[in-house]
């Protein structure tokens, strides 16, 4: 009798782990999905020399420094943009778009809109529609143009020689059309990487 309640003990504790554990993992799971704690602008300049990313993400030039020099990385968290957690000497940089005017503007059509990219900077220079396309390629005096892109858009550039960018808007030739001309950039203070095209239509470049 004794065994007979031990065991329907036993089997009922276990039973409960079973339930227990996989709910416990699956909501850990869930909320660790929502954070990001490694996030491209990072690795983008200004932020790639001047902030260091948390610990578990890749090294970007800032970090690299810090650690050759015996400091320690943050742990992976994410503040809200600007704030400081104590004991970490860097704050997480704003997104750009929050702190810098917009060069140009677009209608979307059903969120949509198309980019024209013509290169003036006599090079090569490597482009990518973050979602949308592969790493391209487009020599100096080509145009390329990426028809119904869903925004927002985030398009990253670099000149092969690396060398500096910095995007001019250019006049629309067509309702829905973003058209911008890549040229060279005097130095870094100037040095465009990254376009993003928000969903009302604000564009923006740093």
């Amino acid at each position: 009798m004794r065994l007979t309640r031990k065991a329907s003990l036993i089997g009922a504790i276990c039973g409960g782990l079973a339930v227990g554990i996989p709910t416990a993992m699956t909501a850990s799971t869930a909320s660790a999905s929502l954070l990001n704690p490694c996030p491209a602008i990072y690795y983008e300049e200004p932020f790639n020399t001047t902030y260091a990313v948390p610990q578990g993400c890749p090294p970007n030039a800032a970090t690299q420094r810090l650690l050759e020099q015996g400091g320690q990385v943050a742990p992976p968290r994410t503040p809200a943009p600007g704030t400081t957690f104590p004991g970490t000497p860097e704050a997480t940089p704003p997104l750009p778009e929050t702190v810098r005017p917009a060069i140009a503007s677009v209608t979307p059509t059903a969120g949509r809109v198309s980019l024209q990219l013509v290169n003036d900077t006599g090079t090569i220079v490597t482009y990518q529609a973050i979602g949308f396309t592969e790493q391209r390629v487009l020599r100096g005096g080509e145009s390329v143009t990426l028809r119904d892109l869903q925004t927002p858009i985030t398009l990253t550039m670099v000149r092969n020689d690396g060398g500096f960018i910095t995007v001019v808007p250019l006049a629309a030739q067509e309702a829905g059309l973003l058209s911008v001309s890549l040229n060279r950039a005097a130095d870094l203070g100037q040095n465009q990487r990254t376009l993003n095209i928000q969903p009302d239509g604000q564009v923006f470049a740093y």
